[in-house]
Parts: structure tokens; sequence; C-alpha cells
């Protein structure tokens, strides 16, 4: 089965783990793959799982000038994170996947 991941936006997959969802996604991923899946995972850069394939989340945004003063604007990290996951969903679209887990 191939299997998509899509991991939290806020820090890489890999160890030291920087909580709770950044270890469960490595164990999920690694085990999915350990079972014989093909595993592809989009997470943010410096991830490391092994034999998932990694997919970069990219989760810096430039926002000009004239949409950081328009005071209705989101905040940028939120941008930023809404942005990376519609770039995933995106990519999705291309790949031939069999289940999709977001975390």
């Amino acid at each position: 089965m191939r299997i998509g991941l899509i991991a939290h936006h806020v820090a890489p997959i890999a160890e030291p783990y920087i909580g709770g969802v950044e270890h469960h996604t490595a164990v999920l991923a690694a085990g999915l793959a350990e079972r014989g899946h093909d595993v592809v995972m989009w997470a943010p850069p410096g991830s490391q799982v092994p034999g998932v394939q990694l997919r970069e989340l990219p989760i810096e945004l430039r926002v000009s000038g004239a949409a950081r003063r328009d005071v209705s604007s989101m905040p940028q990290e939120f941008l930023a994170a809404h942005h990376a996951y519609l770039d995933a969903c995106l990519a999705l679209q291309r790949e031939r996947l069999d289940c999709i887990h977001i975390n």
C-alpha cells in the first residue's frame, strides 16, 4: 500500500524529538515502512525517518510589505503554515496514494 503522511509543521520529525506529536509521527511512519508499505511523508525541513520518502513541508513564507500593513490579515506564522499545508495538499493530487494520514 502507498501511504501519504502529512506531519505537523512546527518541528522536524527527527531525533531528539521536540514533542510527542513528532515522536508519534516518526514511529507511525517507520512502522508502516517496516511492514512493507511505501510511505511518503510531508514534513518540515530537517526531518529524517528511515525507510520513508520525505517531501519538504516548507514553512517559510514571504509576505509583501503591503500585506503586512493590512490590519485584517492573519499573522504571518498562520499564513506560512496555511500555505505549507495547501502546497502539500496540492502535491497529494500528483501522488498515487491508497491512504492519506494527516497528523
